[in-house]
C-alpha cells in the first residue's frame, strides 16, 4: 500500500506541474467566460427552453466535457507513455514493485490530477451560471461573482509567481494548489450572497441538479481516464491522444450508431454493449426538460462507470505485463510526423475493417458477388494498411519507399483524372478539392521524407534491444 501511495502521489505532482495542465485550465476558464457573451448573442434558442441561460448551461457542460477529455489524454500520455519511451520507468520496474501496482498508481495519480482540474473548472462553470446571461443593457453585473472569481485567479497567479521567484517553488504546482483553496473560499461567499451582496440561504442561488450533473460528468471523465491510461501502456503519446479522441467520439455516438442495428447485426449488438456510452453521463436533456435526476440513477451510473474503469484497468494490466520496457521500440520513439502518419493510417485501416465486417454481418441485406468482392477488397486493404502503418512506425525502409511511390502515383492519378479524363464534367470546387487534398498529402510526405530525423529513424531495422558494453568487456574483446 505504501508503494501504491508513493507512485500515486508522485504521478499527481508530476502531472499538475506540467505547463500543459495550467494552460488547459486557463483556456477553459477563458472559454467559460466568453460563453456568457456568446449565449447573449444567440438571438434565441430553439429547444425545450427559450432562455439564454439554458444555452449557457449547455455550452458550459460541453466545454467541461471536452476540457476534461483533453486534460485526461495529455496527463495519461505524460504519466506513463513518456516514462516508457524515456525508459525512466526502469527505475521502478527493477525494484520489487509489481506492474499492476505501477499501473494502478499511475491511474490514481492521473485521476486525482484530472479531478482537481475538473473541480476548478466546475467551480468556474458554476460562477458563470450564477452570473447569468445579460440579455439587456439594463441587466446588472454580478459584483459578487466577478471580484471574487477574478480575484481568486489573480491572487493564485501572484502567489505562484512570488513563490517561484523567492522560494523556487514550481509555478504550475503552486498556482494549481493555491487556486483550489482560493476558488473554494470564493465559492463559499458566492453561495452566501446574492447580487448586491444581499445575504441569502447557503446555495439557494444554484440549482442542486447542476451538482448532480457535474458528478455524472466526473464519472465519464473517470471512464475516459482509465481507457486512456490503458492505451498508453502500448501506444506513443501521439497515438494515445488520437485513441482518446476516437474513444470519446465513439462513446458519444454509441447509441446512435449501434443501437438502431442491434436487432439485425450481431456485430452492432456486441459493439453497443462493449463501447462505453457517455450519453448516460451527459444529462443535458434532463436539465432542459426539467426532469429530476434521482439517487437511483446516480447509483446505477456509478456502478456502470466503476465496471468500465475496472475492465479498462484489467486490460491495461494485461498489456503492461508483456510490455518490454528495457528495450527501445522505434515505433514509440519515431519522429512525430512519422508516428502521426503511421497511426492515422492504422486508424483508417481499422475503420475500413470494422465497416466491412459490419456490412458482412448484416442479416437484412443479401450480399451478391460484386458486393462481396468489394467488401473483400476493403477488408484486405484495411489489413494491409494496418500492417503498413506498423512497418512505418518500426522504421522499415522499404515501407517508406513504397509510401513515396504510392503518393507519387496518387498525385499523378489525380492530375490525370481531373485534367485529362474529366476536364469539363467536374465542378470547379470538386476539382479544387481533389487537387488540394492530393497536393497536401504529397507535400506532407515530401516534408516527412526530407527531414533528417526521418532518415535517422529509417536507418534502423525496427525493434532492437539495448546492449551496453562495459569497459571490461571492451578490453577483453580488444585483447
Amino acid at each position: 500500500m505504501t508503494r501504491l501511495w508513493t507512485i500515486t502521489a508522485n504521478t499527481f505532482i508530476q502531472t499538475i506541474r506540467r505547463p500543459i495542465f495550467t494552460i488547459l485550465l486557463l483556456a477553459t476558464y477563458g472559454a467559460l467566460v466568453l460563453e456568457v457573451q456568446l449565449a447573449a448573442n444567440s438571438q434565441g434558442y430553439k429547444g425545450v427552453s427559450a432562455d439564454d441561460n439554458q444555452l449557457l448551461i449547455n455550452l458550459g457542460l460541453s466545454t467541461l466535457m471536452i476540457s476534461a477529455l483533453v486534460l485526461a489524454a495529455f496527463s495519461a500520455a505524460g504519466a506513463l507513455t513518456r516514462e516508457i519511451e524515456q525508459r525512466t520507468v526502469l527505475t521502478v520496474v527493477t525494484k520489487p514493485v509489481a506492474r499492476p501496482i505501477i499501473l494502478a498508481g499511475k491511474f490514481l495519480g492521473v485521476l486525482a490530477a484530472v479531478t482537481v482540474g475538473f473541480y476548478l473548472c466546475g467551480l468556474a462553470y458554476l460562477m458563470t451560471v450564477r452570473h447569468g446571461v445579460l440579455t439587456r443593457g439594463a441587466d446588472p453585473y454580478d459584483y459578487v461573482v466577478i471580484p471574487l472569481g477574478a480575484g481568486a485567479l489573480v491572487l493564485s497567479l501572484a502567489i505562484a509567481t512570488f513563490g517561484n521567484y523567492f522560494f523556487n517553488w514550481s509555478f504550475h504546482t503552486a498556482q494549481t494548489l493555491s487556486n483550489v483553496l482560493l476558488f473554494s473560499v470564493a465559492m463559499v461567499f458566492i453561495c452566501l450572497f446574492e447580487k448586491g451582496w444581499v445575504r441569502v440561504p447557503f446555495g439557494s442561488s444554484f440549482d442542486p441538479q447542476l451538482i448532480l450533473v457535474l458528478g455524472l460528468l466526473w464519472m465519464a471523465v473517470a471512464v475516459l481516464t482509465a481507457l486512456t491510461v490503458a492505451a498508453s501502456t502500448r501506444l506513443g503519446q501521439v497515438a494515445t491522444l488520437g485513441v482518446a479522441a476516437g474513444l470519446y467520439m465513439l462513446s458519444l455516438l454509441s447509441a446512435a450508431i449501434f443501437r438502431s442495428n442491434v436487432d439485425n447485426n450481431w456485430l452492432a449488438l456486441g459493439a453497443y454493449h462493449l463501447v462505453p456510452n457517455v450519453s448516460y453521463f451527459f444529462a443535458v436533456d434532463q436539465l432542459m426538460q426539467h426532469q429530476t435526476i434521482t439517487g437511483q440513477y446516480m447509483l446505477l451510473a456509478g456502478l456502470y462507470a466503476a465496471a468500465y474503469v475496472v475492465a479498462a484497468l484489467l486490460i491495461g494490466i494485461a498489456l503492461f505485463q508483456s510490455r518490454e520496457v528495457d528495450a527501445v521500440e522505434t515505433s514509440a520513439a519515431a519522429p512525430a510526423m512519422v508516428n502521426l502518419y503511421a497511426w492515422t493510417m492504422r486508424l483508417a485501416a481499422l475503420v475500413a475493417v470494422v465497416c466491412s465486417l459490419a456490412e458482412l454481418a448484416r442479416r437484412d441485406v443479401a450480399v451478391d458477388g460484386p458486393h462481396l468482392a468489394m467488401l473483400g477488397a476493403i477488408l484486405a486493404a484495411g489489413v494491409l494498411g494496418w500492417l503498413w502503418g506498423g512497418l512505418l512506425g518500426r522504421g522499415v525502409r522499404w515501407a517508406l519507399h513504397l509510401l513515396v511511390l504510392a503518393t507519387a502515383v496518387e498525385l499523378l492519378g489525380a492530375l490525370v483524372y481531373v485534367l485529362i479524363l474529366h476536364p469539363g464534367s467536374i465542378e470547379p470546387f470538386t476539382k479544387l478539392a481533389i487537387l488540394s487534398l492530393s497536393g497536401l498529402h504529397a507535400a506532407y510526405i515530401a516534408t516527412l521524407r526530407l527531414r533528417r530525423a526521418t532518415g535517422a529513424h529509417f536507418r534502423g531495422t525496427g525493434f532492437q534491444p539495448v546492449i551496453r558494453k562495459s569497459k571490461t568487456t571492451k578490453l577483453q574483446t580488444t585483447a
